[in-house]
């Protein structure tokens, strides 16, 4: 293994907020990032205006996870389906980091890129459930 290699993977964090839009999202996907971690307001939810920047990402094939800005609990999964809701999102692809800190969704992606993981292998390694 080579530490190089990961050490040249870019992940950002992207935080999102009342008024928020997709510029930082679009940065990164022209600066070329790898994964992009995307903070969730407390229940999985996002702001309809990031929503392209989102959707653009993941049409660059782009993981974007999502993590919460809370520091404890896990996200609504299946309850509300309106747009920019958490069945909104799983639906557009968006990757749920379960009850992962943004910093740990983050190091975890960095691992899993630097792996060579596919989407789905990405999706299924955030979203099995390890305390069953």
């Amino acid at each position: 293994y080579e530490f190089d290699h990961f050490s040249k993977m870019k992940v950002d964090i992207i935080p999102s907020y009342l008024g928020a839009n997709s510029r930082m999202l679009h940065n990164s996907v022209k600066d070329g990032v790898d994964g992009i971690v995307l903070q969730s307001l407390g229940a999985g939810h996002i702001p309809e205006s990031m929503l392209d920047g989102i959707e653009g990402a993941i049409s660059a094939s782009i993981p974007v996870v999502l993590s919460s800005r809370t520091m404890k609990g896990r996200f609504l999964t299946d309850t509300y389906g309106f747009i920019g809701a958490e069945k909104y999102l799983r639906n557009i692809g968006v990757i749920f980091g379960e009850d992962l800190t943004s910093q740990k969704v983050r190091m975890k992606l960095l691992v899993l890129l630097s792996t060579e993981r596919s989407f789905e292998e990405i999706r299924h390694e955030f979203e099995k459930n390890y305390y069953k």
